[in-house]
């Protein structure tokens, strides 16, 4: 998609990492929350963190810096009215 995302969504596997990843987000500074992940995103324990658009690339380093990337499965938000779409996310290599 061409269009900026609204938000990001970054779907776990596990219950313990989701909680500590919205931890060390928090600690760092970002606004994000844990949310129920979308019936949409299968592979998921049912927690997803709810990520600005602003905050993702901060929150993506956090991620690189403590080796979650295994871990997680992450996505952009796309809201057309009511409905969303999510897509998943690549980030922009340098």
């Amino acid at each position: 998609m061409d269009k900026q995302p609204d938000r990001y969504l970054i779907a776990f596997d596990d219950t313990h990492v989701a909680i500590h990843t919205e931890k060390l987000v928090q600690e760092a500074g970002c606004k994000a929350r844990l949310v129920g992940t979308p019936e949409s995103i299968s592979a998921s324990c049912g927690l997803a963190l709810l990520v600005k658009y602003e905050e993702m690339a901060k929150v993506w380093d956090l991620v690189q810096e403590h080796q979650l990337i295994e871990e997680i499965a992450p996505y952009c938000v796309y809201r057309t009215g009511a409905h969303k779409t999510y897509e998943p996310y690549q980030p922009k290599e340098d």
